[in-house]
């Protein structure tokens, strides 16, 4: 722009150019390098408003830079270097603090102690004026009333309340936003961690994770809603969404799987409610455990293991919907895929094996009705210590039960498609079992009668021992009582047929000769009922030989000639013969080799 003067000096007049340059207020045109905004010696551009500071370019030896209504005043009169703030009031109170950044109205406005904060959203660290140091806070009020150093804050409002806690990590909207004094939470996802105020060491992963924490600590949970509810609870884990969801102040659980522990109900009156899920429970699987109120000392692992359960303490699932029907009951065990208890309030019972149902409380079952075969390499042992045994009486019965039972062969009645159908076994009725031993007046404990609604009878064979035992002891007793009687009736009949023989004077009388090689076998079985049988040896060179039986009377009842010499048998048949006690010799060309007592009980 140029303009002309006329300047009148001493009578003569001078005409003056004065070339004029300034910075239009509505754009500049023709601009070159050699312009610019700003100053030319080692002072900071100033921006004011209304005469009021609004930041500054910054100075060489402080490198402090502000933009924005009553950011950084105090960068001037301060020795504080290398701070950042854009926006109205922000780092508004800084003095002699460094290396901070703030950008967002408000962020770090009364910050007066602190260094190396990061605050970026409207309002982040602007409440105190000691926000502490080493801070980042990201988002709308984000470490609002913060004083303590070292936390991290990302999302909108999060860790908005916290006051001195310390170590915290806060990524989402309103994580962490109740938390004041709690140290070292991590929050991870919308909402996690929500509540906390005091609670220390929890780590929330996902939406809604830990939400209503309040005093809860050493928790972990990772998932959508996962302890959601927990408020007081300590030392729970729980990975998947809505794991341990509905926990308030159980503790030392751990839940892995989609809804594991879950435990929510919803009321239509006052939304949704949670109720505590117990203590010390440990589950994996999708919704295992899901409905559990109360019930501690849990371990479910597999598909819905232990979904139903609610008050039940104790309790092992280990398979896919293993236990999915107990409710109730406590110190339950089941292993295998579908492994399950018959009713909701069992105690002690156990089912192993792939669909091993359980019926009773107190009760084994190993496998199901597919199961064709148990092994095992040692056999199944019993406790039987006398110390822990009392009112111990000998009054097994024995042959009076025994004779009662019928063996008997059969096939197991479970459809044509069961690996039993077409399989032959063989073993006892228990219904008849049952009935031969009330007969005697028998408290047999070898007879098991299911108290569910089928009542099936089951028999514990192992239990038979003892009256067999005592069967056999007592025909041993038996036995020694008719050998004692035959060896009495074998001495007279050789004192009768010495006397005989001296009567007769003949030398054709029966001589007691010893054959050294002809032998006379016992009879077995002895005693018999059926049919017995005589083994015997004649040596070479004989002219006849028969076996002759008698009662002790010596009455003959039956004469068996035998031919050829070597070893033979005969067989006895009970059915020619009465009950009672018999003899029975071995005659060879007339003379007699050996005589035998045998007993027929039908």
């Amino acid at each position: 722009m140029k303009k002309i003067f006329l300047l009148i000096f001493s009578g003569l007049i001078l005409t003056v150019s004065i070339f004029s340059q300034s910075w239009s207020l509505t754009g500049n045109a023709g601009t070159a390098n050699s312009n610019f905004v700003g100053t030319t010696d080692n002072n900071p551009l100033i921006l004011k408003v209304n005469n009021e500071w609004a930041g500054c370019t910054g100075y060489p030896d402080k490198d402090n830079v502000s933009f924005g209504y009553l950011s950084l005043r105090n960068a001037l009169a301060g020795s504080g270097t290398s701070n950042t703030a854009l926006g109205a009031r922000a780092l508004s109170w800084c003095g002699s603090e460094s290396g901070n950044v703030a950008i967002g109205a408000w962020s770090l406005e009364w910050l007066t102690k602190g260094n190396n904060n990061v605050a970026i959203g409207v309002g982040t660290m602007c409440n105190t004026l000691t926000p502490g140091s080493d801070n980042v806070a990201i988002g709308k009020y984000a470490l609002y009333n913060n004083t303590q150093d070292q936390n991290t804050a990302v999302g909108s409002e999060s860790t908005q309340n916290n006051t001195t806690g310390f170590g915290l990590t806060a990524m989402g909207f309103k994580t962490l936003n109740q938390n004041t004094t709690g140290d070292f939470n991590t929050a991870v996802g919308y909402q996690a961690l929500l509540y906390n105020t005091t609670g220390y060491w929890n780590v929330a992963l996902g939406s809604g994770s830990l939400q209503s924490n309040t005093i809860g600590r050493f928790n972990t949970a990772g998932g959508n809603s996962s302890l959601h509810f927990n408020r007081e609870g300590v030392e729970n884990t729980a990975f998947g969404e809505q794991a341990l969801g509905g926990n308030i102040n159980g503790s030392f659980n751990t839940a892995v799987g989609c809804r594991s522990l879950y435990s929510v109900l919803y009321t239509p009156d006052t939304g949704d409610s949670g109720y505590g899920n117990g203590d010390a429970n440990t589950t994996v699987g999708y919704e295992s455990m899901k409905q559990l109120t109360i019930g501690g000392f849990n371990t479910a692992l597999g598909l819905r293991a232990l979904q139903m359960n609610t008050t039940g303490n104790n309790n092992i699932a280990v398979g896919g919907y293993a236990l999915v029907s107990n409710t109730t009951g406590n110190k339950n065990t089941a292993v295998g895929y579908g492994a399950d208890v018959g009713k909701s309030n069992l105690t002690n019972a156990t089912a192993i094996g792939y669909g091993a149902i359980a019926t009773e409380s107190n009760q084994v079952v190993i496998g199901n009705s597919d199961v064709t075969d148990i092994r095992g390499y040692v056999s199944w042992s019993t406790f039987s210590d006398k110390r822990m045994k009392k009112n111990v009486q000998a009054n097994v019965p024995g042959l009076a039960f025994i004779k009662k039972l019928q063996p008997v062969t059969y096939n197991l009645n479970l459809g044509t498609n069961s690996p039993h159908a077409n399989k032959l076994y063989t073993g006892l009725i228990a219904q008849d079992v049952e009935t031969a031993a009330k007969s005697v007046g028998y408290d047999f404990s070898g007879i098991d009668i299911d108290e569910s609604e089928d009542k099936l009878y089951s028999l514990r064979y192992s239990d038979f021992v003892s009256p067999l035992i005592q069967a056999v002891q007592e025909l041993s007793v038996q036995n020694e009582a008719k050998e004692s009687a035959l060896a009495s009736l074998q001495q007279q009949l050789n004192t009768l047929t010495e006397a005989v023989n001296r009567l007769s004077g003949s030398s054709t009388a029966v001589k007691t000769v010893a054959a050294p090689t002809a032998s006379l076998g016992q009879n077995f079985p002895n005693p018999f009922n059926q049919s017995t049988t005589i083994n015997y040896l004649l040596p070479q060179n004989i002219n006849s030989a028969k076996i002759v039986i008698t009662d002790m009377s010596g009455r003959i009842f039956k004469q068996i000639l035998l031919s050829g010499p070597g070893e033979g048998n005969v067989k006895i048949d009970a059915n020619t013969l009465s009950r009672g006690v018999y003899l029975y010799s071995l005659y060879m060309d007339n003379t007699l080799v050996d005589t035998k007592k045998m007993a027929l009980t039908k």
